[in-house]
């Protein structure tokens, strides 16, 4: 009875710890990236980017990568080179993959005058 106890009360701490490093922190916010397309390769799934810095990133698509334009879904062929966009990589051993990539929303033109 003590060690179910015991083992009991070092679960409750271990996983109140894990709550207090995740609360109000948004990971994904960390894992953003933000640049000018250079190249975008749909065969391969690869899109490059130049960071704002100069640095070129070079990114990897996949089926499940999700592309967004504005709010309404786009699909990876509606990445042009020279576009501004924000992308939300996801955690991938030894590249940097894509999960959204967001491309700014289509411009509308203004209602003519009356």
């Amino acid at each position: 009875m003590k060690r179910t106890l015991i083992a009991l009360l070092g679960v409750i701490v271990l996983a109140s710890g894990v709550v207090a490093a995740h609360e109000g922190e948004d990971h994904a916010k960390n894992n953003k990236v933000m640049g000018t397309v250079t190249s975008v390769d749909v065969e391969k799934g690869s899109l490059e980017i130049k960071m704002k810095d100069g640095k070129p990133e070079t990114i990897a698509l996949d089926k499940s990568t999700k592309v967004l334009k504005g709010d309404k879904t786009a699909a990876i062929g509606d990445i042009a080179v020279g576009t501004k966009v924000v992308v939300t990589l996801m955690d991938h051993p030894g590249m940097k993959m894509a999960m959204v990539v967001r491309l700014p929303a289509a411009k509308t033109e203004p209602a003519p005058a009356k």
